[in-house]
């Protein structure tokens, strides 16, 4: 387990200041809601294992026909054991991470 302070450490100040980095490279990314926060899950997401005590959000690109825009669609998981705390974070981290991604899509 982290410290509280280690966690602490390695938030950042906006926890999706990276997305239009991710927008047009990876394919897909993910977070996990730690104190109300989003921490990016590092390595590759689609065999990311799913803590049940946890919440997660999710942002990917299916696959568009060629020559069209991609179209990122973001998601939420809610572990059966993950804490009300952690669940309205997540939806509300949500609702954060599309706004950033519609605006780094029209900017």
């Amino acid at each position: 387990r982290h410290s509280e302070d280690a966690l602490r450490a390695s938030r950042p100040s906006a926890p999706f200041e990276d997305v239009a980095s991710l927008l047009g490279v990876d394919e897909a990314a993910a977070w996990r809601i730690v104190q109300f926060d989003a921490i990016r899950v590092e390595g590759d997401v689609s065999s990311l294992r799913l803590c049940r005590r946890s919440a997660y959000l999710l942002l990917a690109a299916p696959a568009a026909a060629p020559g069209a825009s991609t179209e990122w669609r973001s998601h939420y998981w809610i572990g059966d054991w993950c804490g009300a705390d952690q669940a309205g974070a997540a939806a509300v981290l949500c609702v954060q991470l599309c706004a950033t991604v519609e605006a780094r899509r029209a900017g």
